[in-house]
Protein backbone atom coordinates (compact mmCIF):
# COMPACT_ATOMS: atom_id res chain seq x y z
CA UNK A 1 0.00 0.00 0.00
CA UNK A 2 1.71 3.53 -1.22
CA UNK A 3 1.50 6.48 0.91
CA UNK A 4 -0.78 8.20 -1.33
CA UNK A 5 -3.56 5.77 -0.76
CA UNK A 6 -3.77 5.99 3.08
CA UNK A 7 -3.34 9.56 2.95
CA UNK A 8 -6.39 9.61 0.37
CA UNK A 9 -8.53 6.88 2.43
CA UNK A 10 -8.41 9.50 5.36
CA UNK A 11 -11.58 10.83 5.85
CA UNK A 12 -10.94 14.71 5.85
CA UNK A 13 -13.44 17.71 6.82
CA UNK A 14 -12.86 20.73 5.24
CA UNK A 15 -11.72 22.20 8.49
CA UNK A 16 -8.78 19.73 8.59
CA UNK A 17 -6.83 21.43 5.70
CA UNK A 18 -3.28 20.64 5.28
CA UNK A 19 -1.36 23.65 3.10
CA UNK A 20 2.48 23.57 3.18
CA UNK A 21 2.97 26.88 1.77
CA UNK A 22 1.09 30.57 1.78
CA UNK A 23 -1.38 30.91 -1.12
CA UNK A 24 -2.67 34.07 -2.77
CA UNK A 25 -5.85 33.03 -3.52
CA UNK A 26 -9.17 35.62 -3.22
CA UNK A 27 -12.46 34.27 -2.93
CA UNK A 28 -14.08 34.51 -6.29
CA UNK A 29 -16.64 32.46 -8.38
CA UNK A 30 -14.57 29.47 -8.57
CA UNK A 31 -15.72 28.51 -5.23
CA UNK A 32 -12.87 28.75 -3.05
CA UNK A 33 -13.41 29.73 0.32
CA UNK A 34 -11.67 29.80 3.56
CA UNK A 35 -12.66 28.73 6.70
CA UNK A 36 -12.12 31.77 9.05
CA UNK A 37 -11.69 31.15 12.69
CA UNK A 38 -14.63 29.32 13.79
CA UNK A 39 -17.17 27.00 11.64
CA UNK A 40 -19.72 29.40 10.75
CA UNK A 41 -17.19 32.06 9.73
CA UNK A 42 -16.74 31.03 5.87
CA UNK A 43 -14.85 34.16 3.39
CA UNK A 44 -16.17 33.44 0.26
CA UNK A 45 -16.74 36.55 -1.43
CA UNK A 46 -14.38 39.56 -1.91
CA UNK A 47 -16.45 41.81 0.45
CA UNK A 48 -16.01 39.37 3.41
CA UNK A 49 -12.58 39.19 2.72
CA UNK A 50 -12.20 42.85 2.48
CA UNK A 51 -14.02 42.94 5.71
CA UNK A 52 -11.85 39.75 6.92
CA UNK A 53 -8.56 41.49 6.79
CA UNK A 54 -9.58 44.78 8.40
CA UNK A 55 -11.12 42.82 11.06
CA UNK A 56 -7.42 40.83 11.07
CA UNK A 57 -6.00 44.40 11.28
CA UNK A 58 -8.05 44.93 14.46
CA UNK A 59 -7.62 42.12 15.88
CA UNK A 60 -3.82 42.73 15.79
CA UNK A 61 -3.94 46.20 17.12
CA UNK A 62 -5.96 45.04 19.74
CA UNK A 63 -3.05 42.61 20.95
CA UNK A 64 -0.83 45.61 21.25
CA UNK A 65 -3.59 47.70 23.09
CA UNK A 66 -3.82 45.03 25.78
CA UNK A 67 -0.28 44.73 25.75
CA UNK A 68 0.07 48.01 26.77
CA UNK A 69 -3.07 48.55 28.91
CA UNK A 70 -1.70 45.59 31.43
CA UNK A 71 1.77 47.19 31.70
CA UNK A 72 -0.55 50.79 32.35
CA UNK A 73 -2.25 48.33 34.79
CA UNK A 74 1.24 46.97 36.51
CA UNK A 75 2.85 50.90 36.84
CA UNK A 76 -0.10 51.68 38.53
CA UNK A 77 -0.11 49.38 41.24
CA UNK A 78 3.49 49.52 41.33
CA UNK A 79 2.58 53.49 42.41
CA UNK A 80 -0.04 53.04 44.36
CA UNK A 81 2.08 50.42 46.78
CA UNK A 82 5.27 53.06 47.08
CA UNK A 83 2.61 55.93 47.54
CA UNK A 84 1.36 54.19 50.73
CA UNK A 85 4.45 52.33 51.69
CA UNK A 86 5.80 53.63 55.21
CA UNK A 87 9.84 53.07 55.58
CA UNK A 88 10.18 51.00 58.48
CA UNK A 89 14.37 51.04 58.51
CA UNK A 90 15.46 49.20 54.96
CA UNK A 91 11.66 47.38 54.81
CA UNK A 92 9.31 49.60 52.65
CA UNK A 93 5.69 47.86 53.52
CA UNK A 94 2.69 48.86 51.17
CA UNK A 95 -1.27 48.26 51.56
CA UNK A 96 -2.48 45.84 52.62
CA UNK A 97 -2.76 42.33 50.62
CA UNK A 98 -6.12 42.52 50.88
CA UNK A 99 -6.28 45.89 48.85
CA UNK A 100 -4.16 44.40 46.43
CA UNK A 101 -6.36 41.49 45.18
CA UNK A 102 -8.62 43.43 43.22
CA UNK A 103 -5.82 44.82 40.63
CA UNK A 104 -3.89 42.30 40.27
CA UNK A 105 -6.82 39.67 39.96
CA UNK A 106 -8.10 42.33 36.83
CA UNK A 107 -4.50 41.88 35.72
CA UNK A 108 -4.67 38.20 35.56
CA UNK A 109 -8.19 38.27 33.75
CA UNK A 110 -6.94 41.15 31.23
CA UNK A 111 -4.05 38.52 30.74
CA UNK A 112 -6.21 35.92 30.02
CA UNK A 113 -8.35 37.75 27.42
CA UNK A 114 -4.61 38.81 25.71
CA UNK A 115 -3.60 35.60 25.37
CA UNK A 116 -6.97 34.57 23.75
CA UNK A 117 -6.21 37.00 21.17
CA UNK A 118 -2.89 35.98 20.80
CA UNK A 119 -3.71 32.87 20.42
CA UNK A 120 -6.23 33.98 17.92
CA UNK A 121 -3.71 35.99 15.69
CA UNK A 122 -1.99 32.25 15.82
CA UNK A 123 -4.55 30.42 14.19
CA UNK A 124 -5.00 33.27 11.84
CA UNK A 125 -1.42 32.76 10.57
CA UNK A 126 -2.29 29.16 10.48
CA UNK A 127 -4.50 29.95 7.41
CA UNK A 128 -1.53 30.40 5.27
CA UNK A 129 -3.21 33.19 3.49
CA UNK A 130 -0.73 35.76 2.66
CA UNK A 131 -2.92 38.71 2.95
CA UNK A 132 -4.45 37.92 6.14
CA UNK A 133 -0.72 37.13 7.24
CA UNK A 134 -0.02 40.92 6.08
CA UNK A 135 -3.10 42.92 7.77
CA UNK A 136 -2.04 41.08 10.97
CA UNK A 137 1.73 42.20 10.41
CA UNK A 138 0.41 45.80 9.59
CA UNK A 139 -2.20 45.67 12.80
CA UNK A 140 0.54 44.45 15.29
CA UNK A 141 3.23 47.18 13.79
CA UNK A 142 0.38 49.55 14.03
CA UNK A 143 -0.74 49.14 17.30
CA UNK A 144 2.75 49.00 18.74
CA UNK A 145 3.95 52.72 16.73
CA UNK A 146 0.38 53.72 18.40
CA UNK A 147 1.17 53.06 21.82
CA UNK A 148 5.06 53.49 21.90
CA UNK A 149 4.09 57.39 20.49
CA UNK A 150 1.95 57.72 22.96
CA UNK A 151 4.14 57.13 25.82
CA UNK A 152 6.62 59.07 24.20
CA UNK A 153 4.47 62.14 24.14
CA UNK A 154 2.41 61.84 27.72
Amino acid sequence: MKLWDVWSAMKFSPSSIFRVAFTSSVPSQDGYCILYLFQGAVVNTAGIFAGALIGTFFLAFSVEALRHFRLWMRLRRATVVLAHGEKEGEVVTGPPLRAQVLPIFLEALLFGVHMFVAYLIMLLVMLYEWAIFISLLLGLAAGYFTFEMWEAYR
